[in-house]
């Protein structure tokens, strides 16, 4: 794997990792603050959080596996030939 592919995925685990960190921070700030109107932008920003840290990590995966499929057909490539 290069290493541009390895900082890709990296960033994307990092990113997930400080979107965990954001979205626990949303829900306490949001259990704070209770029902009042600003509640609302942090259940909302606490959300937005969970959605982040799914496709960050999902896509980091994807990447790897796409990048082992690419290898395997580049192995039967060679095979073939």
């Amino acid at each position: 794997m290069n290493t541009n592919m390895k900082r890709t995925i990296a960033i994307l685990n990092a990113l997930g990792i400080l979107a965990g960190i954001f979205s626990v921070l949303f829900l306490v700030a949001f259990f704070y603050i209770g029902n009042e109107l600003e509640g609302g932008y942090y259940l909302g920003s606490f959300f937005t959080s969970l959605v982040v840290i799914i496709l960050s990590f999902g896509f980091a995966k994807i990447i790897e596996l796409l990048y082992e499929i690419q290898e395997r057909l580049d192995k039967y490539k060679i095979k073939q030939d």
